[in-house]
């Protein structure tokens, strides 16, 4: 009888490690498809970003492209701007040279017609 006793309370504990066993594999079952959908979460989620950084990159793209546009014009316009300056600087200095010019002749016409003014003054006296 003894040998049966044995024999019941090895059944026993192989029944209980049996149990566990089977416990602790459909925990790791559980724990398995857990990670494996989070994985396919972040997979998903790793996509929509990549989506989003390549919208991202192609905007900047665009943004270049337009601020390289704008800095041609920029160019071209402080290019004019300084063609104008040039010119308005040779037109300046024109105007002083008329205008330099226009005072000596100013002196010569008005002089003799002081002169005149005053002989006549000086000879009514």
């Amino acid at each position: 009888m003894t040998g049966d006793m044995a024999d019941s309370e090895d059944r026993e504990q192989l029944r209980h490690e049996i149990l566990r066993l089977r416990d602790q594999a459909l925990g790791a079952e559980a724990r398995n498809q857990f990670l494996t959908d989070r994985i396919a979460n972040q997979d998903d989620r790793i996509t929509g970003l990549e989506e989003q950084v390549e919208e991202w990159k192609g905007r900047v793209a665009e943004r270049d492209a337009r601020i390289a546009e704008r800095d041609a014009s920029i160019a071209e316009r402080d290019a004019n701007i300084a063609q104008k300056d040039t010119r308005i600087g040779e037109k300046d200095a024109r105007i002083a040279e008329l205008e330099a010019e226009n005072h000596r002749l100013n002196e010569k016409l008005t002089r003799p017609a002081i002169i005149r003014l005053v002989r006549r003054i000086a000879g009514r006296s």
